[in-house]
């Protein structure tokens, strides 16, 4: 697969299947930093809007001590943002028989059939400007519910936390940013 609209096919289907799961109480665990916990804070007001309880925590990095802690927690289902999918072995290894749910914009470790993943370099996609973790849980987030495209401004604050407009504003970054211009939730300067 590959390409901008393979990827929002799979976020859709990625949605889907959390829509389908289970879910008592979700844990979110996200990056300690600008696009990770903007990609936090979409994936909190999503799952609000869809009724669904949530646990919370923000981390440095996904390390086999934090993930040990996670592996004692009694959540079934637990979505990663802006961390995980460069260490998708010790995710398997320490949460086996967990739903997973990997939202991520870093490299891949590895591709596996048990740990439903939304990452752009899955599809060929330019990790450095064309969309950051927040933004890959806003397309996660807007296939779950379409009244989530209000969170665009959210998803564009991560992506220029990450210094992803430096270059000008391209791909699926473009598209948050019509968004939320379309929402008049940003302001575009037009010289």
């Amino acid at each position: 697969m590959g390409g901008r609209e393979d990827f929002k096919k799979t976020a859709k289907i990625l949605a889907e299947r959390f829509k389908e799961s289970d879910k008592n109480v979700v844990k979110i665990v996200s990056n300690l930093d600008t696009d990770g916990i903007t990609a936090a804070a979409i994936l909190v007001a999503a799952f609000k809007r869809e009724g669904i309880k949530f646990s919370l925590s923000l981390v440095k990095q996904l390390s086999k001590n934090v993930l040990n802690v996670l592996a004692k927690e009694p959540y079934e289902i637990i979505v990663f943002a802006d961390l995980g999918s460069s260490v998708i072995t010790n995710i398997k290894k320490f949460l086996p028989g967990r739903k997973i749910f990997v939202l991520d914009h870093h490299i891949v470790e590895c591709e596996d059939k048990e740990i439903y993943q939304l990452n752009q370099h899955l599809f060929g996609l330019d990790e450095y400007n064309e969309i950051s973790a927040s933004g890959v849980c806003y397309f996660f987030a807007k296939a779950l519910n379409k009244e989530n495209i209000e969170l665009a401004h959210i998803a564009f604050i991560g992506a220029v936390g990450d210094v992803q407009e430096y270059k000008g504003v391209n791909g699926l970054n473009k598209e948050i940013l019509d968004d939320a211009v379309g929402l008049g939730k940003i302001g575009k300067d037009r010289n």
